[in-house]
């Protein structure tokens, strides 16, 4: 869209969520996360490498050279029922 575009009618923002790893579930932890300069990148958990590495023996060897570092969600788990429970049939 053009910033040259002029509106005619207002808008209003009614509401905003948000959810960052490793726990910033609100606009004001994500804020502060900021404006500390914090950093939330760690090594992936190793949950989330079993169900790959256990697929087979090529797997494993693709996962040795891939890296494992990330922001990750505390709970992906529930965030994966929530989602999925929410998706049409």
């Amino acid at each position: 869209m053009s910033q040259d575009v002029e509106f005619t009618e207002a808008v209003a923002v009614v509401g905003m969520s948000c959810r960052f790893a490793p726990d910033l579930d609100s606009l004001d932890k994500f804020w502060e996360f900021l404006v500390s300069g914090r950093d939330s990148v760690c090594e992936m958990p190793d949950k989330r490498w079993q169900s790959y590495a256990a697929s087979s023996p090529q797997a494993t060897n693709i996962l040795r050279k891939t890296t494992r570092k990330g922001a990750f969600l505390d709970d992906i788990e529930g965030i994966r029922r929530r989602f999925l429970r929410n998706l049409p049939a």
